[in-house]
């Protein structure tokens, strides 16, 4: 079992539209600005990216795999025999590339989310919130079940907060995310796991970075192809998680 850290959130803080003729513009969660859906503008963009068209030959849930997919082809985390966490998995698409990368009999993928998914073959789905203690007991049973080392290898977060449209509220809402995010991460990962989550740009999220250096070995920024130019996410990804 993983060792006590006191890492916690509040360690940081407290706790379709109609087709319209004239085209609108409102801000996303990463405070880019894009057209709305079912517009000729927002359609068109869907339509010239090349993830978006790639995502459905190879049948993934979201554009998103292939941001999992481009930081694991260079840092290789997701190997066979691994247990791997996800959190705030909905739609999957996450879960699907540790699922297809890991095949292995041996390998075991949990996904936990508020919102409900289809089912995937080779991943266990908890509904619930993965900071509330009765899907924390569930899954520390699964992984018992799983890991003869009662721990996990990998946490994944690729969550997000319900746009608000305004900068400073919606880092503030990713920091609080992954700052819980990676206080479960510490009660169930193995010494030397992997933990990798997403972040908006801003001062919150470096100062976050920052207080969790000294839990791993290595923390890497990255921006994958696959996010787009006009977004401001990046991943973390924390290597050699030192819970000893």
């Amino acid at each position: 079992m993983a060792a006590s850290t006191g890492l916690s959130a509040s360690r940081y803080f407290s706790t379709t539209f109609p087709l319209m003729k004239k085209i609108k513009k409102v801000p996303t969660k990463n405070f880019a600005e894009v057209y709305l859906k079912g517009t000729p503008a927002f359609i068109q963009r869907q339509l010239s990216d090349p993830y978006v068209r790639k995502r459905r030959l190879e049948n993934y849930r979201c554009r998103s795999a292939f941001k999992l997919i481009e930081i694991d082809d260079k840092f290789g985390f997701l190997k066979p025999a691994s247990i791997v966490l996800d959190l705030g998995a909905s739609p999957g698409s996450w879960s699907q590339v540790a699922r297809d990368r890991m095949e292995n009999d041996n390998s075991f993928v949990i996904a936990v989310d508020l919102l409900h998914f289809p089912a995937l073959d080779g991943v266990h789905f908890i509904k619930g919130d993965f900071t509330d203690n009765l899907v924390q007991q569930k899954i520390r049973g699964l992984v018992s079940e799983h890991s003869t080392s009662g721990n996990v290898d990998v946490v994944l977060c690729d969550a997000a907060p319900k746009a608000s449209g305004i900068k400073a509220v919606d880092q503030d809402a990713i920091v609080r995310i992954v700052s819980s995010a990676i206080s479960v991460a510490f009660k169930h990962l193995n010494n030397e796991g992997t933990m990798l989550f997403k972040l908006f740009s801003g001062n919150n999220s470096g100062t976050l970075v920052k207080t969790i250096q000294p839990y791993f070995r290595q923390i890497k920024s990255i921006k994958p192809d696959a996010s787009r130019k006009d977004s401001s996410e990046y991943f973390v990804l924390c290597l050699g998680y030192k819970n000893r």
